[in-house]
């Protein structure tokens, strides 16, 4: 294995292996090639970042996963002098090898790496506080992965104080140092000056002027049905042009019926007119509906972030936010943009929405929102380094 000191470039490996089934884990890789591609040399080297993208499915599918997935967020420009890997049968750890990798991360699963330096990752512990969306065999293997991981690596990352609590909690002890990313939201700067064209996703989509958003996939933790009964509520107080306009995947591969009986309870509501299933929709898409919207609606009763994938896109673009009050949520950057509700209350919420119509919030301008994502990228990329440098400094003094 060559020195780190002797090599020209500096090779780091983003996987997406374990992230692409889901809109929220693509988004995650994303911010991390983002930040990664802040810097142009580490330790006097040229970095070099390599996105390597499973593709377990067929050429139309892969063709859908780029456009609606990966180009919106124009991945060739975050990786500046790197590579897009798509692989079928070759594994992980031969791919990194091949392409003399340093270091490789977030690796969702357990594998052996020879000659590259990897960092784990576990997304939440979901499984343990709402055990009723799991069967005993997945929660039982959801234990075992999480053991392994936690038992193999040296190293790992998670998106909050909240993930790192639960598996000191739950876990302990166990040998790997796990470090809190930042949660430090940072917008795309192509989408930040990209031309506002809300006038033709409202053509493309038939959305209304007024509209509130939830912009998550249909999981059942999600609780979308609680948002609709609030928006019930809305829509009886008089605001009859109000419209909540829903994107995601329609899909929870734990309940093949959950999607249909949340629809039926929809069709009893006397705002379903109102309400606007998109399905999933391009990024660039959503971004722009988002942008536009009155505000960012979250009643999710669980997550492994703070806020969530969508909350994260809304505070980097200074949209307001209605969001649940569960622990984790108050990890978020302090805002006045951002409102909490009692989870598991459609009164709370409903009071939310009325008082976010009645007072809306003036749109940013392009030069906040710039300043803002340029600070917070500066110091993402800061504490994402000083992970780099604690794994390599470690594994230098190991030689």
């Amino acid at each position: 294995m060559e020195t780190f000191e002797s090599k020209e470039d500096f090779r780091i490996g983003v996987s997406f292996e374990g992230f692409c089934g889901w809109q929220g884990g693509i988004d995650f890789c994303m911010t991390l090639l983002r930040v990664l591609g802040y810097r142009r040399l580490y330790r006097e080297r040229r970095v070099n970042i390599y996105c390597f993208i499973p593709v377990i499915c067929s050429i139309k599918e892969k063709s859908d996963f780029i456009e609606k997935c990966i180009l919106g967020f124009h991945i060739k420009r975050e990786l500046r002098n790197g590579k897009v890997i798509f692989y079928n049968k070759a594994s992980l750890p031969d791919l990194t090898e091949k392409y003399k990798i340093d270091i490789i991360f977030p690796v969702y699963s357990w594998m052996n790496f020879s000659n590259t330096l990897a960092i784990g990752y576990i997304a939440d512990l979901q499984h343990r506080y709402l055990k009723n969306f799991f069967s005993p065999k997945v929660i039982k293997m959801r234990d075992e992965k999480y053991k392994k991981i936690l038992n193999s690596f040296k190293y790992i990352i998670v998106n909050s104080q909240h993930v790192k609590n639960s598996l000191e909690r739950n876990y302990s002890p166990y040998p790997a140092k796990v470090f809190v990313l930042p949660c430090l939201p940072i917008a795309s700067k192509w989408h930040i000056e990209r031309k506002n064209n809300i006038h033709h996703m409202q053509k493309k989509y038939n959305i209304p002027k007024r509209y509130f958003l939830i912009s998550n996939q249909f999981w059942m933790h999600k609780n979308h049905l609680l948002a609709f009964h609030a928006f019930e509520k809305v829509y009886q107080a008089g605001y009859k042009d109000v419209f909540l306009v829903c994107t995601g995947k329609m899909e929870d591969y734990r309940s093949k019926t959950y999607i249909e009986r949340m629809l039926q309870e929809v069709e009893k509501l006397e705002c379903k007119n109102n309400i606007l299933f998109l399905g999933l929709i391009p990024k660039r898409d959503q971004l722009c509906i988002m942008r536009n919207s009155i505000a960012v609606i979250q009643p999710t009763q669980f997550e492994g972030g703070p806020g969530g994938g969508s909350v994260y896109d809304a505070i980097a673009m200074q949209i307001p936010c209605i969001i649940s009050d569960i622990e984790i949520n108050k990890e978020l950057p302090k805002s006045r943009r951002i409102r909490y509700f009692k989870a598991d209350s459609p009164e709370k919420l409903n009071q939310k929405m009325i008082e976010m119509i009645n007072n809306p919030y003036k749109k940013a301008s392009n030069t906040v929102l710039m300043k803002k994502r340029n600070r917070n990228l500066s110091e993402f990329a800061k504490e994402l380094y000083f992970i780099i440098d604690t794994v390599i400094n470690g594994e230098i003094m190991n030689e």
